[in-house]
C-alpha cells in the first residue's frame, strides 16, 4: 500500500505524464475502485473501432472513397514513410485513396483488410489508433503497411485529423503523395 503522503505525488505524475494510458485494462488508478463493467466497456469500444476499420476496408476495396474521407478532418497531414503532404479537402483525400488503390492493383492486390493492433485510451478527446493493413486478392495475403491515425472525439464518433502510413513492403510508395 502507498503511504498517504505519497498519494498526491502519484496523482500529479499520472496527470502530468499520462500514465493512465499505459495501464492495463481493469487496473484502477490510485483512489479508483475496480469496476467489472470497465472490462465490458473496453470490449465494446474495441468492437466499435474494429467495426469502423472493417467498414473502411470494404469501402476502400469497393472504391467508395467518399465514405472514407467523410471520417477525416481537412486540411489533414498525411505522412508516408518519411514524406509528407497536407490534403486540403475531400477531393484531395479521394484522389489519394484512388491513387493508393491503383498502386496496390498494379501489384496484384484487389483490396485491403484492416486489423486493429492497438487503441489508445482517450485523453482530452483525442486518441491514436494503430492498424495493420493486409493486401487481399493476390496469391499471398501479407501486411502491406501500418497506419497510425490521430483522432479527435470518442471511439464511437471520431474524425481522423492526421494519418501516418509506414511500409517497407511497397517500394516508392512516397510517389502517392505527388498525386495528392
Amino acid at each position: 500500500m502507498i503511504a498517504p503522503q505519497f498519494g498526491p505525488i502519484l496523482a500529479i505524475q499520472v496527470e502530468t505524464y499520462g500514465l493512465e494510458t499505459m495501464r492495463p485494462s481493469g487496473f484502477p488508478l490510485a483512489g479508483e475502485s475496480p469496476s467489472p463493467s470497465g472490462d465490458m466497456r473496453d470490449r465494446q469500444d474495441k468492437m466499435t473501432v474494429d467495426l469502423q476499420i472493417a467498414q473502411m476496408s470494404r469501402a476502400f476495396t469497393a472504391g467508395r472513397y467518399e465514405e472514407m474521407v467523410a471520417r477525416y478532418t481537412f486540411p489533414m497531414p498525411i505522412y508516408v514513410n518519411r514524406a509528407a503532404v497536407i490534403l486540403k479537402d475531400r477531393k484531395d483525400g479521394w484522389t489519394f485513396f484512388h491513387t493508393l488503390h491503383n498502386y496496390l492493383a498494379e501489384r496484384g492486390f484487389t483490396g485491403i483488410d484492416g486489423r486493429v493492433l492497438s487503441v489508445e485510451l482517450p485523453r482530452r478527446g483525442r486518441f491514436r489508433l494503430w492498424t495493420d493493413w493486409t493486401g487481399t486478392g493476390s496469391e499471398t495475403a501479407e501486411v502491406l503497411f501500418r497506419t497510425v491515425c490521430f483522432n479527435a472525439g470518442s471511439y464511437a464518433d471520431h474524425r481522423t485529423e492526421m494519418l501516418a502510413l509506414e511500409t517497407r513492403k511497397l517500394p516508392d510508395i512516397e510517389r502517392l503523395l505527388e498525386a495528392a
